[in-house]
């Protein structure tokens, strides 16, 4: 994989839920974030296939303290480590 990346990569490990497209939700650990993007790691979750879209939401309060909103991501990438999800709009 090229390492010419858009946004610089941040490592850092936060519990984030994932709404699955049967709305099942999940809790997994972040492996790396950018302002474009996210990578979770699996922990045996099936991944859904290439394009799917998800909804997160970090469940830790933010630095004011103000609550996390969901936002919506596609799956962009997958492993056997996990999901590369890309931040979209709307």
């Amino acid at each position: 994989m090229s390492e010419d990346r858009k946004f610089f990569r941040f490592g850092v490990a936060v519990d984030v839920e994932v709404e699955l497209p049967d709305g099942e939700i999940r809790v997994l650990k972040t492996h790396n974030l950018s302002e474009g993007g996210i990578f979770l790691s699996v922990d045996g979750l099936l991944i859904p296939p290439i394009d799917t879209e998800l909804k997160v939401k970090i469940k830790q309060p933010l630095g004011d303290g103000e609550e996390p909103s969901q936002i919506k991501v596609v799956v962009r990438h997958t492993s056997g480590l996990g999901m590369g999800l890309e931040f979209i709009d709307s």
